[in-house]
C-alpha cells in the first residue's frame, strides 16, 4: 500500500513541479532577480534555489516548516516593489483571507512583476484544520483581476483520478484504504485507455487544480 501511494503521489507532483521549473527556466537570465517563495521548505524551494541558482528569501506562518521569515501572507513587512517574482504553490486554499493575500503580493511585486501559484480544486480535504477554499478558473480569474493572467489546469481526467485515490490511500481509516486498494489494482488494467481517452476527449471542468501565471499591470 505504502509503494503504491508513493507512485500515485509521484505521479501527481510530475505536473506541479514540470511547471514550476519550466516558469523559472523563463526567468532564469534575469540579473539581479528578487525572489520570494510563499510556504517554505519542501522540494518547491529545492526547485526554485536549483532552477535559478541564487538565493531565495522564504516566508511561512509556521516556524517548523524553517522559512527565512516566519510572515503572514495577508501582512506582508515587505516594502512596495521589493520582489520581481513571487511564488506561491499549494498555499492559497490554507489563507483565510486569499483577496487580501493578493493584494499584498501585488504590493510588494515590482513593475512587470510576476506571481506563480498553483492552488487545488478537486481534492480532499489536508492540512486539517487549516484547509479553508477550493478555487475554480474563475474564481482565481476574480482574485487575480488586477493581474494579467494563465490559467491552466493541473491535470487532466485520468489523472485526477488517480490523485483522488492516492488521498484515500492517505486516509487514516482503514475502511478509505481497503477501498482504494479495490479501485485502484482494476484501474490499473484500464488506466492505458482511460488515458488515451483524456488526451482526446478533454474537460477543464475535471481537474484537480490549476496552475497561473501572474503578471503585474
Amino acid at each position: 500500500m505504502k509503494y503504491i501511494f508513493l507512485l500515485v503521489k509521484r505521479m501527481s507532483r510530475r505536473n506541479l513541479y514540470k511547471f514550476l521549473f519550466e516558469s523559472l527556466v523563463e526567468m532564469k537570465s534575469i540579473e539581479n532577480l528578487r525572489v520570494l517563495n510563499i510556504g517554505a521548505g519542501g522540494p518547491v524551494q529545492g526547485i526554485i534555489e536549483s532552477s535559478l541558482y541564487k538565493k531565495v528569501t522564504s516566508i511561512d506562518i509556521d516556524s517548523n516548516r524553517k522559512p527565512d521569515i516566519v510572515m503572514d501572507v495577508t501582512n506582508l513587512e515587505f516594502n512596495d516593489n521589493s520582489f520581481d517574482l513571487v511564488i506561491m504553490m499549494e498555499v492559497l486554499e490554507h489563507v483565510k483571507e486569499p483577496k487580501k493575500a493578493l493584494s499584498e503580493i501585488y504590493r510588494v511585486l515590482g513593475h512587470n512583476g510576476k506571481l506563480i501559484m498553483s492552488t487545488p480544486f478537486i481534492l480532499g480535504i489536508h492540512d486539517e484544520p487549516y484547509d479553508y477554499y477550493r478555487f475554480t478558473k474563475y474564481g482565481l480569474e476574480y482574485l487575480l483581476s488586477d493581474f494579467n493572467i494563465e490559467i491552466q489546469e493541473t491535470n487532466d481526467f485520468a489523472h485526477t483520478i488517480l490523485v483522488l485515490i492516492g488521498r484515500l490511500m492517505k486516509s487514516k481509516l482503514r475502511r478509505d484504504k481497503i477501498v482504494s486498494l479495490i479501485i485502484f489494482l482494476p484501474l490499473l488494467l484500464v488506466y492505458p485507455m482511460v488515458f488515451i481517452v483524456s488526451k482526446i476527449v478533454t474537460s477543464s471542468h475535471i481537474t484537480t487544480g490549476y496552475f497561473v501565471k501572474a503578471k503585474k499591470n
